[in-house]
């Protein structure tokens, strides 16, 4: 199964549909930079779906001696798992009598940069957050990974909340890091962080060594931890409110305020990826048709898309980092 980068993905849109759309969420958005879709959604009664099979472990390696026989093991029979991909998107509307306006190109420029951003971080946010038991949304990261082998961190929390809580707590954090990386199937793609802990975090990487930048496609610098990319998950849509933020939890009988979680993921189509419909429109613009009667002409920006997890350990979480 092939899984394409937006940058390759954009090569495959019907005609009608600019790159453009697909670079402007790529410039702004690292984590869709990475992240590789594969173009399996289906039709099924209305609704478009992805079906697959999560591996959930891996076979064991024996050592036998001359005579005698390995112990027989049957292949792990994977789990079914059938998302839903969740349509995204928001219209604008334009009077008729401004199509002949001078900067009609910059308007509905305008409007669809704003919803194509809009639509960018409604999908980052169901990445991490999205839940089945809200209308039209497919399971997240956080759903996915709660209560899993790679979920880490749950029984206690590292106080980062103060440059003295750093300095004290630096090596507690990294030994948790180095605890719950391994834990995955592979040295994660990208680490996915509360946009105030990035500095946080990159702080506590340059005590500790490890730290190192680079810059992505478009020119803009990328800090690293250990040469994986570190990514700020941004805001919600049309909202102040982060994607992962803090919370207030009750951890070890105590509430504690301020908690905020990582999530590492390894990118593949045997792994952690997204989903486009089998059609190739993965993102469309509609844009307002001036020919046909009614005073007020709509335009569209669309996504159809969720994620699927291959592999329950080709995400996590580190759970329960004090940063406030």
């Amino acid at each position: 199964m092939a899984a394409y980068s937006l940058a390759e993905y954009k090569q495959f849109m019907k005609t009608g549909i600019s790159p453009v759309i697909i670079d402007e969420i790529m410039k702004r958005d690292l984590l869709l930079q990475l992240l590789p879709f594969t173009d399996n959604g289906t039709q099924m009664k209305g609704k478009w779906i992805y079906s697959y099979n999560r591996r959930e472990g891996q076979l064991n390696a024996n050592i036998r001696t001359v005579g005698n026989e390995y112990t027989t093991q049957k292949a792990l029979a994977p789990t079914a798992y059938t998302v839903e991909l969740s349509i995204m998107g928001g219209s604008y509307p334009i009077d008729r009598s401004q199509k002949d306006a001078g900067d009609i190109v910059s308007i509905i420029a305008e409007n669809e940069q704003q919803l194509i951003q809009a639509v960018r971080a409604k999908f980052s946010d169901l990445m991490i957050n999205g839940d089945t038991n809200n209308a039209g949304e497919f399971d997240g990261l956080d759903v996915n990974l709660a209560g899993g082998a790679t979920e880490w961190g749950v029984a206690d929390y590292v106080d980062l909340s103060s440059q003295a809580a750093i300095e004290a707590n630096a090596k507690a954090f990294r030994y948790g890091m180095n605890q719950w990386l391994a834990k995955l199937i592979r040295k994660p793609d990208a680490l996915v962080v509360d946009d105030t802990f990035l500095p946080v975090f990159t702080e506590i990487a340059q005590i500790l060594g490890g730290y190192s930048t680079t810059t992505d496609s478009f020119g803009n610098t990328v800090e690293n931890y250990r040469g994986i990319p570190l990514i700020a998950a941004g805001e919600k849509a049309g909202s102040s409110a982060k994607i992962i933020g803090t919370e207030t939890r009750t951890v070890g009988g105590s509430s504690v305020t301020g908690l905020t979680d990582i999530y590492g993921v390894c990118f593949g189509p045997q792994e952690f990826h997204g989903v486009a419909p089998d059609n190739g429109q993965l993102i469309q613009t509609f844009r307002p048709d001036f020919a046909t009667a009614g005073a007020v002409k709509i335009g569209e920006v669309e996504m159809i898309a969720t994620i699927a997890l291959e592999h329950t350990r080709a995400a996590g979480v580190f759970r329960n980092l004090k940063m406030e």
